[in-house]
């Protein structure tokens, strides 16, 4: 695993516009944009932070994130974790980026998968 001190880049925060996502969507960062070199391939440190804005009871939204196209994170219900509404809540898990790079996706359970 690459340290900050290793590799600068790991610095890098890529930030997604996601007001249109609906019930399954989600986002692709390239190797490239993680990596400086193709001899840079391996881990990143994956931080994702979720606030519920339109919910006001547990268990009203819940979604899947995919990473890689498999589940990283199961019925992920945000009101519940953040202990309300519009209280941030902050995933965070390292995982192995593939060749194509970090493909990460959030799928509706119920409601819409918004992040």
């Amino acid at each position: 695993l690459e340290t900050l001190s290793s590799n600068p880049l790991l610095l890098t925060t890529h930030t997604f516009d996601t007001s249109d996502l609906s019930t399954s969507s989600g986002y692709t960062i390239p190797a490239a944009a993680l990596f400086p070199s193709e001899h840079h391939k391996g881990d990143v440190c994956l931080q994702i932070v979720l606030s519920e804005l339109t919910f006001s009871t547990k268990g009203s939204r819940l979604f899947d994130i995919l990473v890689n196209g498999k589940v990283w994170a199961r019925r992920v219900d945000v009101y519940e974790l953040g202990g309300g509404r519009q209280k941030p809540i902050v995933l965070q898990r390292c995982v192995a980026v593939g060749k194509e790079g970090l493909r990460v996706g959030f799928a509706a359970v119920r409601e819409e998968a918004s992040v």
